[in-house]
């Protein structure tokens, strides 16, 4: 018979386990453009829905699911009018429709099932070519190296004081190790990218309070309503037990497997490098659009692939210094404060020498406010790089897309397709002084006049309006979100392209209470 534990409620998890919503969004950082490129993504064990809300607004379409009533109906109402669906399902019985998504999620879920296999291989049936499954969880040690977490903790319930109060609240959680989750997605034909053994999950730094808080919250929520005002008294004993029998470590793993596709983004650590940019030199190529000559102060950045992007940091409310993240994990030290940050395409990398393109779009962005004003001596934080584009080796043909804020990814990529690659490119601009030269690209401008930026929909209608040449397309572009949003279903449900050919990903969003 399968064992399932009580299900959660809403209220006391979301109160004790901000620490796994950063580790998710970790993991899905090394995804790279997979992040930003919309689809379909699943979230399996979607909680009370932080995850599933963060997806939706980078334009993915979320499916949710949680053995949660609670749950399920927390994330509801957080996502409402937000792109997401949400059901009551049990994992082992997990069903997902097979090659629907491009991102199958689930964090610190698979160690609450007796058998995960079901699960595991629903996950990996359900992705599309080149679409990632994203697992995280605890107890993942190999078999050989026993489950002491689970036996210090059984001695404990079986102690007089607990013993009888908590006869009916087993503690049910299972150890699956790293290696066997990743051969049952290897037999389901995927690829294994990405494993860690050590994840941090836990919030706090290893403050007591933030570690009993958490444990109440999740690992031990069923005893701790069956003990009410004794709760913490019996974790209290957890965690001195575990630290006498030095079995604290939880185990948690990562695992990142992709099912093969044409394109296919290398997955890896974000950020790889961090440290500053100082301003060495500025340039108007256009009224709005400034070039920036950077000396990079940080380990070298290797992009793998043109117009790669970096994360630019600046000083968080109040605070005059910038405080960067973790190398390898977008964390902050606890004190840092809120950082500002926007992300930015490396236009060229020579050595420690960056050049980078900034769209001057008034006073809407933090990123434009600053490039106004930016002159030589200036410093500025980053953590990259992250990738936004792979070639297609089969594709016949390339089409681009977006407005100035595209415009040096298209750019640079323009600049390093094959010879006799024909490309089209559909870019908005304000005007005539913002074309640009693009080697080799057959170019539509749209000139939008006193229009705001992000207020017409005329890219998505003069890609409507070409004829496709025949062959392999491969599609990238960037604007504003909610109107890439409709180039992306005109391309994928009416022109009939797979998804696998569509990147066009949301740069940007209009400020709330503006329309179109």
């Amino acid at each position: 018979m399968t064992e399932r534990v009580r299900p959660w409620r809403a209220d006391p998890y979301q109160s004790g386990n901000s620490g796994q919503l950063l580790t998710a969004l970790e993991a899905l950082m090394l995804a790279g453009a997979h992040l930003h490129s919309g689809g379909r993504f699943a979230d399996v064990g979607c909680g009370s829905g932080e995850l599933a809300q963060a997806m939706a607004a980078r334009n993915f379409e979320v499916v949710g699911n949680d053995y949660s009533l609670s749950m399920v109906e927390a994330a509801k109402q957080r996502c409402a009018g937000l792109p997401a669906e949400f059901d009551v399902q049990d994992a082992h019985e997990l069903s997902l429709p097979e090659n629907s998504f491009q991102v199958v999620h689930s964090s610190w879920m698979i160690h609450w099932l007796s058998d995960a296999a079901t699960a595991v291989r629903a996950m990996a049936r359900a992705t599309t070519p080149g679409g990632l499954v994203v697992l995280q969880w605890s107890c993942a040690q190999p078999r050989k190296d026993g489950f002491a977490l689970r036996d210090v903790v059984n001695s404990v319930i079986a102690r007089p004081a607990w013993e009888q109060r908590l006869a009916d609240t087993p503690f049910s959680t299972y150890q699956h190790p790293h290696d066997e989750v990743a051969a049952l997605l290897k037999a389901e034909g995927l690829d294994i990218l990405h494993v860690e053994t050590d994840v941090q999950a836990q919030e706090g730094n290893g403050d007591p309070e933030a570690l009993r808080r958490g444990l109440k919250a999740a690992a031990f929520h069923t005893q701790a309503e069956v003990l009410g005002d004794d709760a913490d008294k019996f974790i209290d004993e957890v965690i001195h037990a575990l630290l006498d029998g030095g079995a604290l470590n939880p185990h948690n793993a990562r695992i990142i497997a992709r099912r093969p596709g044409i394109t296919q983004a290398a997955v890896r650590r974000f950020p790889l490098s961090v440290g500053h940019l100082e301003v060495e030199s500025t340039e108007d190529i256009s009224p709005l659009m400034r070039r920036i000559n950077f000396r990079v102060d940080a380990p070298q950045l290797e992009p793998l692939q043109p117009a790669e992007t970096i994360t630019l940091i600046w000083p968080a409310e109040d605070a005059n210094e910038v405080v960067l993240p973790e190398t390898g994990r977008w964390r902050f030290p606890a004190h840092a404060g809120r950082q500002h940050t926007a992300n930015l395409t490396i236009r060229e990398l020579n050595g420690d020498r960056l050049t980078a393109d900034f769209f001057l779009h008034g006073e809407h962005g933090q990123m434009s406010r600053w490039a106004a004003k930016a002159k030589p001596g200036d410093r500025i934080g980053f953590g990259g790089s992250r990738v936004h584009w792979v070639p297609d080796p089969t594709a016949d043909w390339v089409l681009f897309a977006g407005d100035e804020t595209a415009l040096p990814s298209i750019a640079a990529i323009a600049e390093t397709l094959p010879d006799g690659r024909r490309a089209i490119a559909v870019i908005e601009v304000r005007d005539e002084a913002e074309r640009i030269e693009l080697a080799n690209v057959e170019a539509h401008w749209i000139f939008r006049r006193d229009r705001e930026p992000g207020t017409t929909n005329e890219i998505e209608e003069t890609v409507r309006a070409l004829e496709f040449p025949e062959g392999r397309a491969q599609v990238w572009g960037g604007g504003e979100s909610l109107l890439i949003q409709g180039l992306r279903r005109h391309l994928v449900s009416d022109r009939g392209l797979a998804r696998d050919q569509v990147c066009v990903l949301g740069y940007w969003n209009r400020p709330k209470g503006e329309t179109q």
